[in-house]
């Protein structure tokens, strides 16, 4: 083989390896770009307490929009510089500041039960608000908490995500039936629906619960659900 030949196979072969450095660069853009429903979720969250009644928050609705900025700004700056162990702290403490501002809210609610000044409306909308923060709040928590968080589920192999996975989504279980989902990874709007089925039926229905803290997480959003629409309920009962 002469040189000429052998030069040209060693180019052909690098420019493989480039491509596929590439392919796999871009794959991993992606799935870290499908981040966003998450940001627009906290966003959410932080417009319904901007708008829920000040009866139902400590201090002014809008206080909790700057506590979370002051946790989404160093979570973001931390993602950019690749350090993302800090990255995942972070996230889990922003979901313990909003868990607890709904925990709080939820508890006001119920004490403004007997207060009859508080018009139906009123009250109807900020149960409202409550219940839907509840799904997204822990939308946010399973999917921090699930195989050790977003980053790790993207760049660990498919077979390490099944095996420290805290939720059995039925995909994982058809990779025989259905090779697509070989590599499949459940995104944000996955864990939404299981948030908001533990919402409605307060209990999982299509997807497993394996680990004992998402059990735990599990039981404290049927519960704040609960509570939240048994007091609608009562109010209700109430003013008949």
């Amino acid at each position: 083989m002469s040189n000429k030949e052998n030069a040209g196979m060693k180019a052909g072969h690098l420019h493989t390896e480039s491509t596929d450095l590439f392919e796999e660069m871009g794959k991993s853009l992606r799935k870290e770009a499908r981040r966003w429903p998450a940001l627009l979720a906290l966003i959410i969250i932080g417009g319904a307490y901007a708008i829920l009644s000040d009866r139902l928050t400590i201090g002014p609705s809008w206080i909790l929009i700057p506590l979370m900025a002051l946790l989404i700004i160093p979570a973001i700056i931390t993602r950019l510089k690749g350090n993302h162990h800090v990255n995942h702290y972070l996230l889990l403490a922003l979901c313990c500041l909003v868990t607890l501002a709904e925990i709080t809210s939820i508890s006001l609610l119920l004490a403004t039960l007997p207060d009859k000044s508080v018009a139906p409306v009123s009250l109807l909308r900020d149960a409202a608000l409550l219940w839907t923060s509840n799904i997204i709040v822990f939308a946010l928590w399973y999917w921090q908490v699930d195989g050790g968080g977003p980053y790790e589920r993207s760049h660990e192999s498919c077979n390490d995500y099944r095996q420290n996975a805290d939720l059995l989504f039925p995909q994982l279980t058809l990779t025989e039936a259905r090779p697509a989902f070989k590599e499949w990874r459940p995104g944000f709007m996955d864990y939404l629906f299981v948030a908001f089925n533990t919402s409605t039926a307060f209990s999982p229905t299509d997807t497993p619960v394996l680990s004992t803290s998402v059990k735990v997480l599990s039981m404290v959003q049927a519960a704040l659900s609960l509570v939240t629409l048994a007091a609608l309920a009562a109010r209700a009962i109430n003013i008949l």
